[in-house]
């Protein structure tokens, strides 16, 4: 397998997982508190100091949301489609990186086959299709790894060793904080150079050097941030939330299944790394690969349980291991013994005839929605592909790891675009977010602002694509203000203030007190008011 068949290939597989559906599903989990301080940075202009309705947002460095407000900018337009890009191409970023440096020091295959592992284990396949921080984080960690270990595996030293992996540390550090990759990324680099007695490279000048630039890109945010926040206590907010999360909440055990779910289907294979003819195999071809795995497997695991035992810990925390297991994950199986790859063959013809039989059944299951015609083209197509592979396969049977990966990689596609193009459009049918943009649309002129009254967190303001002015009492709604999107309270107190009754267009949430679209200028009550408060 050549480099750039194996990079074509693996960005094949990419469109195929990440780009179908993309903005089929409206905004999910945190994913509006990564979009809106990007669009309001676009509004203001006030790229260091991340806001939220209009109130400045101290919890997170704000790489997330400089990438939303550019692809935004690049894309020309606002749409769940685009601001879920930048996390999309980060995992595309991720695997070729991982590919391309695997390919130096595993060969080509088990370059190949790392990218692979990378972009298809089930966390990433979760998380990168959604404007997370994860999907970047986890992207730039990836990067750094990937290519340190190259570096190193190819006994690089001074600046070719640390320089871009220290520049991807300091983005991750915009993406998400100091907290866990640069402990994962020290605690793993020096037991490697402990164990190669190479600990000289740990104490260089060229790594100093490359780690005085990473902390400039990092202090050429944080200084002006810290000087523009100093009074509101930002340093506080986020250590506080680290402490909330490092042993803040109660132990979770359960965290363990889900943490090693997240990197199903490939992490079957980490018990391989004690398999003693495969590290009899990894020791004949490269004395250094051997001392790499036996320095790593272990550190490994203790880190992945160490941290889910820890009260507060989430499973998603592990996920900066996983490229530095996709690397050992794909050693261990270019060199799996044959009862592996046998039961690897039954695996995937197993799964892809319950595909077979799955996917003709989706036209009852996502009733009544009624997905495009182009649509179930797609999904027959996979369909067609699915059985024409199974028929190959059971007359030809392959038994090389990059046939078996690429067979599971099939299975994984043939999952994932009818879910993307059809069952995504099913799930849409309870959409709660989106009803709210088409509600206020309908009601406010194109050039009319809206004041919004303390809004809290409120995803659905994503979806109103009018002007919007946040303020944060009624009293400071301006006078010739048209509209406002207000709770019940402050619906009561605006009435009070002005005298007579105000139009008013509820907007109700799933799981969410409703709030209400006021029309200021409006004589009549057309929407009879609560007598109570909702609960």
């Amino acid at each position: 397998m050549t480099r750039s068949l194996s990079l074509l290939l693996l960005c094949c597989l990419w469109g195929l997982l990440y780009l179908p559906g993309l903005g089929g599903g409206e905004l999910k989990g945190e994913e509006g508190r990564r979009i809106l301080p990007g669009l309001e940075m676009l509004a203001d202009g006030d790229w260091i100091v991340p806001h939220l309705n209009g109130e400045p947002y101290l919890r997170k460095p704000p790489l997330i949301n400089w990438a939303v407000a550019g692809a935004t900018v690049v894309t020309g337009q606002r749409t769940e489609w685009s601001v879920r890009l930048p996390s999309v191409l980060a995992v595309l970023a991720a695997t070729l990186v991982l590919a391309w440096s695997g390919g130096r020091w595993i060969g080509q295959k088990g370059g190949f086959l790392a990218g692979l592992f990378f972009l298809t284990h089930l966390a990433m396949l979760e998380k990168g299709r959604l404007i997370e921080i994860e999907a970047i984080y986890v992207s730039l960690t990836a990067i750094a790894f990937a290519l340190w270990l190259a570096a190193w595996m190819g006994r690089e030293t001074g600046w070719r060793l640390w320089l871009v992996p220290m520049l991807a540390l300091g983005l991750g550090i915009l993406a998400k904080g100091p907290f866990p990759h640069l402990l994962f990324f020290y605690g793993l680099l020096f037991l490697v150079l402990a164990a190669a007695k190479e600990k000289r490279l740990f104490l260089s000048w060229a790594h100093a050097g490359a780690l005085l630039l990473a902390l400039a890109l990092v202090c050429a945010w944080w200084l002006p941030y810290y000087f523009s926040t100093r009074s509101l206590g930002a340093t506080t907010v986020m250590l506080d939330q680290l402490k909330e999360r490092v042993g803040g909440g109660r132990l979770e055990l359960v965290n363990i299944p889900r943490a090693l779910a997240n990197g199903l289907p490939w992490i079957v294979f980490y018990p391989l790394l004690w398999n003693r003819r495969v590290m009899d195999a990894i020791s004949a071809r490269n004395g250094r690969l051997a001392l790499l795995v036996r320095t790593t497997r272990w550190p490994l695991v203790i880190a992945f349980a160490g941290l889910m035992v820890i009260p507060g810990m989430l499973p998603r925390y592990t996920l900066p291991l996983y490229p530095v297991m996709a690397l050992l994950l794909a050693l261990a199986a270019l060199h799996a013994p044959a009862a592996w790859k046998n039961g690897w063959r039954r695996f995937n013809r197993g799964v892809g005839l319950l595909l077979l039989l799955a996917i003709p059944l989706l036209p009852w299951v996502v009733r009544p929605a009624a997905p495009a015609w182009w649509a179930w083209l797609a999904v027959a197509l996979v369909w067609g592909g699915l059985l024409a592979a199974l028929i190959r396969e059971w007359r030809r049977p392959e038994e090389g790891p990059v046939r078996l990966a690429l067979g599971t990689a099939l299975c994984i596609v043939a999952a994932m675009i009818p879910f993307s193009l059809v069952v995504i459009e099913r799930i849409s049918l309870r959409d709660h977010l989106r009803p709210v943009g088409r509600k206020v649309a309908a009601e406010v002129p194109a050039n009319q602002f809206i004041s919004v009254i303390d809004p809290g967190y409120e995803a659905s303001l994503f979806y109103i694509d009018r002007p919007l002015r946040f303020v944060s009492s009624v009293k400071e709604v301006p006078p010739d203000a048209r509209f406002a999107l207000v709770r019940e309270r402050e619906w009561r107190w605006l009435e009070e203030r002005r005298g007579h009754p105000i139009s008013a267009l509820p907007l109700h949430q799933e799981g969410k007190k409703p709030f209400f679209l006021l029309k200021l200028d409006a004589e009549s009550e057309t929407t009879p008011r609560p007598t109570s408060r909702p609960k």
